[in-house]
This record gives structure tokens, C-alpha cells and sequence, in this order.
């Protein structure tokens, strides 16, 4: 069977790189299904769920089946009749299920997984670039073929089940619910944020209860092992009410122990619990960007276009070789386009949360970027100045690739930040003083220069404009102020402050004098002239401070008088000096005298 021969729906053209697909909307209260059988394929398809009570199904038995490139946009919101749990994939036999996004997961309070493998399934599966994000009922129930219906006694076919390169995140119970000997999980991600949904009340709505495991097994028995391989994975109690781990297995009370799970050379975060669980060579620190080649949205899934690595795609275990429709493309290489930055040797996400807005701000030491990991938007409001970054999530996710350190992050309402995978404590980051200069205007450009004795960054407080005309090198920040505001978030405090003209600044709200910050310069002024018989008489004024000085051999003469910033005197061939900060405004003599200021001689006339 191929996406040609679906019926109703439209022929979608993607781009150079990727296939034509059917993109089929379901109306409300529609219902599909889709069936393979031995040696059939399904592909190329995008089904649209997102009117009210629209349900789609799909279902493979036999061998050597395929199904790719499947794309489900939309959130369900419908799940069991009458309390029991639907499933929108449900397979059996030897296949191949790949290039699948079913990352829109389902509405609260309703019960459904992705993924069910039955207890009857006695060959093997082959699961690959799969993207499954919030569901409740055991995201990929696939430990069936190992159930046991009471000790030393089973039902299941013995079937496995293997995931590669494959993304899970927020699904509840379990990520994967797997226990059959030969099931394995490679390449993968497998975590949690604070969007997992609450399980289901047997009354109906919310329990509340978030209980979410990334492996599970409830069946088998130790001899039977699942393994996990070179994953990346975090799953704490955090937003789980204490009952997340990474995995658990121990003995079941109706069916005794169970399966094995061994996890080896992986990186891992959070709690390994049962006395049925092994691991080897493990790292703490996950890297739980959504893994290259796993489609993020229903059209990469549909289209078969989601980024690879440089290695190649890999194929069915099956012996034999699987068709595919005239309307497909075989899905090559591709290198990773830009909004994915692997590049980039650190990535930071704030993950919001439901029913509230928080506003962020960070800076790094080096280059900084947008970029969609860990199934983040990529927003035209969230902005980028040089190695700072503002934004706002309301419960979703905002993630920036950079280079360098975090300098600094503040949060503005409820998120969570995680740098390469690991939360980290926002207070370890904070600038908690505000700096903001405000004056000048469009013909009147006043500049500005402070420097504090601790770390400083751009922000946008108090409506601030974020310009990149303004810098910082090191803890000092220099800019020009033209009638608006700018602003900076700092730690310790200011210690010096100079501006051209007059301009309004204020520290946490307070003012500060800007002459309390400023170091003038000492200048010194020395007139010599006239003679005993030839006494010359002068004035001059200054805009600062003003004192007589004894420099350049001056004598001080009680006839030679300072009131304010003017002085007088007379000089009769000898010099008289003043010290005097700000400059020379005015300077008269009844006739030639002698001005010598700051050792350099100068004409009467330049004042």
C-alpha cells in the first residue's frame, strides 16, 4: 500500500530534498485507519487530527512490513471508550516502523499512547527516528510478548522490540514500557521537562498524579534482557511527584520478578531503582538536544526532510527488501541546516510553564544563537543583542546554542534552565542591581560611561532599548542616550559614572547624584607679568573648584582674592598660580601678562 492509494486527501510537494506526501485533515468525529500487511508499505502521509474527536489508527502484522514517514499534527483529544486506552499505532510480526512524529501528544485528562506491541508478537521491530512527546498510557507499550500470567507461566510470543535513534520526552508511567529478551533502546533521548501530562482519573479528568519512568518493565523474568545503549537521559522527580526514575524493574506482585534492564555507556540523570536493573560505564551528563534525523514536526515526518548525520540512514533488519511507492524518494544525507546548532558547544533551554508567561534574560561569553533543540519554538520576539538574549516563554520551550560561559540569567515569573542537560541553580546567575540612564534627544545626544566592580550586562528593564551602538568591555559600559532609556543589570555596585551633558540615572529605582561618581581633573592656571612700577591687575573665572597654589614658585598674596569660581589679582613680576578643576571661561588683563596653564603657555584670548 502506498500514500497514492490512500483516497481523499491532497499531494503535498516538499522541497528538493524531500518526498511528496498526503496530507489527509480529518473532519470532527472522523475516525481513519491503516493497515499493512506482509511485505507491504505504508509512507509518505500526514494526517491532521486536530478537530474535535478526529481519531486515526494505524495497525501492520505479518512480515517484512514498512511504515514511513508518518506525520500526526494536531492534539488528540479523544482516547479509550469507556475508559479503556487507545493506541494510534498497534503492530505485530517483523517489521520496520520509521520517520515518525507523534510529538503533539494528547489533551489532560484522557488516556492514550503511541506505540502497543502485543503479547502475539513473535518476530522482531524495528523502530527508528520515531519523536513521541506527552502521553499518558505508557508511551510505547511494547513488554506484552513477555508478559507472564503468573509465575514460570506466559502468554506472550517472545517477541522483541528495538528503538534507535528515536526522542522521548513528557510521557507518563512510562517512556517505554519494554521487557522482552532482545529488546533494545540506542541512540536515543529520553527526558522530562515540566510539561508532563497528569495520568488520568478512572472518574475521568486529571488525577494530578505524574508518575513518569523511562523504562519500565512489569513482565518477564530476569533471564529475559532489555538493553539500553549509549543513551542520553534525564528523568528526576522534578514536576513527577517523586515518582520519576530512569528505570526500574524489581518483582511485580502478580506476575514476580522481572526483566533485566542493563544500561551501558550512557549519560544519565536521576534514579535507577529494582533490584532487576544493571548499568556500566555511565556518565552525568545528558545530552538531551532532539537527536539528528528524527523528524520535529509532522511535515519533516511526512515529507521524510528531517535533518541526518553524515552517517547513513539505517535499513530494515528484515531479509527482504522493502518497496516504495512511485510518488517517494529514497530520503538521503543531508547536512544539518542551521536551525539545529550541534555545532555549538553548549546549549541552554528555559522551559516555561502551563497557565503562566515568564520573561528571560541571559548573557554569554561568546557567540550565541537561536536554535530548536530539545523540541524548542523559535520565536520572532525572542531577540539576540551580540552574547545577550531576551525572551518569553508561556509554557513552552526557548533554546539558544553558544560558545563560552553563562555570565548571567534572570527569570521573570516560573521556567526552568538547563545548560548541556543539567538544571541549574538560577541564584548561582543572578545580577540582581538595575542600572538605568535616561535623557538627550534627537539633536542632543548625550554619552555616558560607568564602570561597577562586578559583572555587567544589557537588559531591557524599565522599557529600555537594547542598542548595539551601546557596549561593555569588561565592567565598564559605554553608550549615547537621544531622549530614551538605556538599561543594565549589574552586580556590586557602581564606581564610577560620567556623562556629557545632564541625564536622569538611576540604581534599583533610586537616583544618584552623578557628581558623587565623578573625578575631575586638577588643573593649575599661572600668570606672571608687570613690575614693581608696572602692576598689572586680572580677573578670570573657571566652571569647577578654584584655590591659590604655590606652583611654579607663585607667591600668595593676600591682595589676590577668590570668590567662588572667580578669582582676582594683581602681579607686580612675579607669578601668581590657582588650582581649579572644569576650564577657563573667561580671563581679562588691564595689559599683556603671562598665562601658563597646565605648563603649556596660552593666549588670553583662547579663554
Amino acid at each position: 500500500m502506498s500514500a497514492a492509494a490512500l483516497g481523499a486527501g491532497t499531494a503535498v510537494s516538499g522541497s528538493a530534498d524531500a518526498a511528496e506526501y498526503t496530507e489527509i485533515v480529518l473532519d470532527a468525529g472522523e475516525r481513519r485507519s491503516f493497515h499493512v500487511g506482509s511485505g507491504e508499505t505504508l509512507e509518505n502521509i500526514l494526517i491532521d487530527v486536530s478537530a474535535p474527536e478526529a481519531d486515526v489508527s494505524f495497525s501492520a502484522s505479518g512480515d517484512d512490513w514498512t511504515i514511513r514517514n508518518i506525520g500526526i499534527r494536531g492534539v488528540f483529544d479523544i482516547g479509550g471508550d469507556t475508559g479503556g486506552i487507545k493506541y494510534v499505532f498497534g503492530v505485530e510480526g517483523n517489521g520496520l516502523i520509521e520517520n515518525v512524529y507523534m510529538g503533539d501528544g494528547h489533551e489532560d485528562g484522557i488516556r492514550k499512547g503511541a506505540l502497543i506491541v502485543p503479547p502475539d508478537h513473535a518476530g522482531h521491530i524495528d523502530v527508528q527516528n520515531m519523536y513521541v512527546s506527552r502521553w499518558t498510557a505508557n508511551a510505547c507499550y511494547v513488554a506484552g510478548p513477555a508478559r507472564l500470567i503468573e509465575p514460570g507461566k506466559t502468554d506472550g510470543e517472545g517477541g522483541s522490540t528495538g528503538f534507535t535513534n528515536c526522542y522521548f520526552s513528557d510521557n507518563n508511567i512510562a517512556h517505554l514500557r519494554i521487557a522482552s529478551d532482545g529488546s533494545f533502546v540506542r541512540d536515543s533521548v529520553i527526558h522530562n521537562t515540566s510539561d508532563v501530562p497528569p495520568h488520568p482519573s478512572t472518574a475521568g479528568g486529571d488525577s494530578g498524579v505524574v508518575n513518569s519512568r523511562g523504562f519500565y518493565t512489569g513482565y518477564g523474568d530476569p533471564s529475559q534482557v532489555v538493553m539500553v545503549e549509549n543513551c542520553d537521559i534525564r528523568i528526576t522527580d522534578d514536576n513527577t511527584n517523586g515518582g520519576a526514575s530512569v528505570a526500574y524493574s524489581g518483582e511485580h506482585s502478580t506476575y514476580g520478578d522481572c526483566s533485566t534492564i542493563r544500561i551501558v555507556d550512557s549519560e544519565v540523570v536521576g534514579e535507577i531503582r529494582g533490584e532487576h536493573t544493571e548499568t556500566e560505564n555511565l556518565g552525568s551528563n545528558p545530552d538531551i538536544r532532539v537527536p539528528a534525523g528524527v523528524p520535529q514536526n509532522a511535515e519533516e515526518a511526512a515529507s521524510g526532510s528531517a535533518q541526518t548525520s553524515d552517517s547513513t540512514t539505517t535499513t530494515t533488519t528484515s531479509d527482504s527488501t522493502t518497496t516504495t511507492s512511485d510518488s517517494t524518494t529514497t530520503t538521503e544525507t543531508t547536512t544539518q541546516d542551521d536551525t539545529v546548532e550541534t555545532d555549538y558547544e553548549n546549549i541552554i533551554s528555559i522551559y516555561g510553564t502551563d497557565g503562566s508567561v515568564a520573561n528571560y534574560e541571559f548573557s554569554v561569553t561568546g557567540a550565541l544563537e537561536k536554535t530548536d533543540a530539545n523540541g524548542a519554538s523559535i520565536d520572532s520576539e525572542d531577540v539576540i543583542d551580540g552574547s545577550s538574549a531576551t525572551g518569553t516563554v508561556a509554557g513552552g520551550i526557548d533554546s539558544y546554542g553558544f560558545e563560552g560561559d553563562l555570565v548571567h540569567i534572570s527569570i521573570d515569573g516560573e521556567a526552568r534552565v538547563t545548560v548541556n542537560g543539567e538544571e541549574i541553580n538560577l541564584a548561582d546567575y543572578d545580577l540582581d542591581n538595575v542600572i538605568s540612564l535616561t535623557g538627550g534627544s534627537s539633536s542632543n545626544i548625550v554619552e555616558y560611561s560607568f564602570t561597577v566592580d562586578g559583572d555587567v550586562e544589557k537588559s531591557s528593564a524599565n522599557g529600555a532599548t537594547i542598542d548595539s551602538g551601546d557596549s561593555i568591555s569588561g565592567s565598564t559600559a559605554t553608550g549615547t542616550l537621544g531622549g530614551g532609556v538605556d538599561s543594565y543589570r549589574f552586580s556590586g555596585s557602581v564606581t564610577d559614572l560620567t556623562l556629557s551633558d545632564d541625564a536622569t540615572v538611576t540604581v534599583n529605582g533610586e537616583e544618584l547624584d552623578p557628581a558623587d561618581y565623578t573625578e575631575e581633573k586638577t588643573n593649575v592656571l599661572s600668570i606672571s607679568g608687570g613690575s614693581p612700577n608696572n602692576l598689572i591687575e586680572y580677573e578670570f573665572s573657571v566652571t569647577g573648584s578654584l584655590s591659590k597654589s604655590d606652583a611654579a614658585g607663585a607667591s600668595i598674596d593676600s591682595e589676590d582674592s577668590i570668590s567662588g569660581s572667580t578669582a582676582t589679582g594683581i602681579v607686580a613680576g612675579g607669578t601668581d598660580s590657582y588650582e581649579f578643576t572644569g576650564e577657563v571661561v573667561d580671563f581679562t588683563s588691564e595689559r599683556n601678562v603671562s598665562v601658563v596653564l597646565n605648563r603649556e603657555k596660552v593666549n588670553e584670548d583662547d579663554f
